[in-house]
């Protein structure tokens, strides 16, 4: 990634170690990355996706999430509460709603992040570390939010192809995009300002960089992405599933259990059977230990906390950053200047608001709640229950032929029955009046 003439800095100065130009020096703020209406619509955004994914957690909305036996403890506990415990009914109508709202939270969080990232490595020559920093933090949240959908709807997912694998490429491109702001970001581990210019970090040489403090820090974040992203995946290809639990648990469990019962089985026999008690006890702690890491790593309710410990360390992190620059007065200008570039992405957010609607209506009119105002008036033909379980086409249509051929006369002959009554009605009222 190379920088125009107009662009390039003397980073000499810096690379030898010296860091006199950027220590205390003022940085130049960028409103389209760390602006407050930037923040604020990510923040908002992925909160309201966590929140929903929780409340479906917790009111059992969402099925599928008890094959695991974490899983299923937990949705037991949660069935026992009485306010918690949502009916069939209730859970029907409900599911569409949740999906809708929490793919379209999911989509503006892809869109938006990989946004970001591509502004911020098309921006490297004339931006900082501080915010490229800013930038995966952004990123990060929206990966751990689209995580956080992609654990409560791999159901959904799993049997929807199309759907699944443009937002699972979406996600690989911006995991991969955020593990290489890692690589940047772990090298300025050392005592860098945060007002280096990202260009003079990308310049820097290896011998430079990388000592305990830049490598713990990327390896952290390294594992804090790929724990939950990997587990993801296969939860969302169905044979792939299949395969990891037979390869990885079933068959591991039954070797152990049938290693258990051939040391049971010689025990008696063998001169020095008594021993046998300590393999066996060894291989029954081995499987007990198998059987809890499993379902560790293929519990949902789990992955979404995991998700929400990263997704908070990623918020307060964001907060702070802002916030300690802020206090430092190296800004040139304030980012907290709500203009067109920062009111746009909130107003984005109105479109969850316009897909909860648009979904919410339907379900009432699916279920007969309501009923819409151009609606199609009911069939003018009709066959009787008789003939609709015999199943006999030509019956069907002469009979349904011959109400749509009487249907006419019958509306007459109604209108005419009824000015008939109301004459004779009238004639009985005024003999009356006489008879006074």
């Amino acid at each position: 990634m190379s920088c125009t003439n107009a662009e390039e800095l003397d980073c000499a100065e810096w690379i030898a170690g010296t860091y006199g130009t950027t220590h205390g020096a003022n940085i130049e703020a960028d409103p389209d990355v760390a602006g407050v209406g930037i923040v604020t619509a990510f923040l908002a955004t992925s909160i309201l996706a966590v929140i929903i994914a929780y409340g479906s957690l917790l009111f059992t909305i969402i099925p599928g999430l008890d094959d695991n036996p974490i899983d299923a403890w937990v949705m037991k506990i949660l069935r026992k509460v009485s306010f918690l415990n949502t009916s069939d009914g209730k859970r029907e109508f409900w599911t569409p709603v949740v999906e809708r709202v929490l793919l379209n939270l999911s989509d503006q969080q892809v869109v938006t992040g990989l946004a970001m990232l591509i502004a911020g490595y098309m921006k490297h020559c004339s931006i900082n570390f501080y915010h490229f920093e800013v930038i995966f933090y952004l990123a990060w949240l929206s990966s751990h939010v689209h995580l956080t959908t992609i654990h409560i709807l791999h159901a959904y997912l799993a049997d929807r192809p199309q759907l699944r694998n443009w937002r699972l490429f979406f996600l690989i491109v911006m995991l991969v995009m955020t593990s290489i702001m890692i690589y940047y970001i772990g090298r300025l581990s050392h005592g860098a300002d945060v007002g280096v210019p990202m260009q003079c970090m990308m310049q820097l040489p290896e011998n430079k960089t990388w000592d305990m403090a830049g490598l713990s820090i990327s390896l952290f974040w390294v594992f804090a992405i790929s724990w939950n992203f990997i587990p993801s995946i296969i939860r969302l290809f169905l044979p792939l599933k299949r395969f990891c639990a037979t390869w990885f648990l079933h068959k591991p469990q039954n070797r152990m259990t049938a290693c258990i019962e051939r040391l049971r089985n010689r025990r008696w026999s063998h001169p020095i059977g008594p021993l046998f008690h300590v393999p066996i006890i060894a291989i029954r702690v081995v499987r007990k230990l198998h059987h809890i890491i499993s379902s560790i790593v293929r519990s949902t309710v789990l992955s979404i906390l995991v998700d929400t410990f990263w997704f908070l360390i990623a918020a307060l992190m964001l907060l702070w950053s802002r916030q300690s620059i802020r206090i430092s007065g190296r800004l040139d200008r304030s980012e907290d200047e709500w203009g067109f570039g920062q009111i746009v992405p909130v107003l984005i957010l109105a479109s969850t608001i316009l897909v909860f609607s648009e979904v919410y209506t339907e379900r009432l009119e699916d279920t007969g709640d309501i009923t819409p105002l151009h609606s199609d008036p009911p069939p003018s033909n009709y066959a009787s229950p008789d003939l609709r379980k015999s199943g006999n086409v030509d019956d069907m249509e002469m009979e349904s032929g011959l109400l749509a051929d009487v249907q006419p006369v019958a509306v007459k002959a109604e209108t005419y029955v009824g000015r008939v009554a109301g004459i004779f009605l009238k004639k009985k009222k005024s003999k009356k009046k006489k008879k006074k």
